[in-house]
């Protein structure tokens, strides 16, 4: 259960890397760390992320959302 790790990476101290990821954007390879809203071209990477998530969705894909909100405290 994934719930259930992540308490106990919390009370152990672990804390897990954020996740990195690469895009490419008119023809240019951009790297990126998951939520990193500084990265200079922050806006055009989540805009085009956006753009690939919906036409995947017009394609069929559901997201699994059920572990999005496991890092944040209430």
């Amino acid at each position: 259960d994934v719930a259930a790790v992540r308490q106990k990476m919390i009370k152990l101290g672990v804390r897990k890397p954020p996740g990195r990821s690469w895009v490419q954007i008119n023809g240019v390879l951009l790297d990126y760390v998951g939520g990193d809203s500084a990265h200079k071209h922050a806006s055009l990477i989540y805009k085009m992320l956006g753009e690939i998530t919906m036409q995947a969705m017009r394609e069929g894909y559901n997201p699994d959302l059920s572990e999005l909100f496991l890092g944040i405290k209430e």
